[in-house]
């Protein structure tokens, strides 16, 4: 839980920044992709968080992979504070909340969709409309396919679920028909 604090302070001050530099989304993108490549390479992290390599060795590394992958200066130096701090093993769940924020400070909102098949584009984009202007967010739609739900459609939003599937209707009718038995 302390992990999970730290991790939100850092990714608030980062925010921070990329506001005051109108670079929000940018760092975001550049932030996730730095938090992608140790992802899939553990051994990078794992030399990055190690207090035995010298400073200026991680230091190096942070820069180098910061001029290939063409990050910003900011995303640079945060990247270094985390060295410094001994806290790059948080670097994944900061990533994770800095995209919370930023999707937050920039009005956008997540919006899962679940439904028995595939349904056709143009009715997701429907549902994304729908919503964001009800919201006066921009919707980012994830889709999700569970066959079980029979048909119908579930829309969740932050806290807020929309179920109009058919295993919900005959679940409200076994219950409707147990209270009445």
């Amino acid at each position: 839980m302390i992990e999970g604090t730290i991790a939100i302070r850092y990714a608030r001050a980062l925010l921070d920044i990329a506001k005051d530099q109108n670079q929000v989304d940018q760092t975001c993108e550049q932030i996730l992709a730095f938090n992608e490549v140790c992802e899939q390479n553990k051994e990078l992290l794992a030399v990055l968080g190690n207090r035995l390599f010298a400073m200026k060795k991680r230091n190096n590394i942070i820069l180098e992979l910061c001029q290939k992958m063409n990050l910003s200066e900011t995303v640079q130096n945060f990247l270094k504070l985390l060295v410094l701090k001994g806290r790059m093993s948080l670097l994944n769940e900061v990533a994770y909340q800095y995209k919370e924020l930023a999707d937050a400070e920039m009005g956008r909102q997540k919006m899962i969709v679940t439904t028995a098949v595939n349904l056709d584009e143009s009715i997701y984009e429907n549902l994304k409309n729908h919503f964001s202007s009800k919201l006066g967010k921009t919707m980012i739609l994830e889709k999700k396919i569970k066959p079980e739900v029979l048909g119908g459609v579930s829309v969740q939003i932050g806290d807020s679920i929309f179920d109009s599937t058919l295993l919900r209707q005959l679940n409200d009718l076994k219950q409707s028909m147990v209270h009445h038995s």
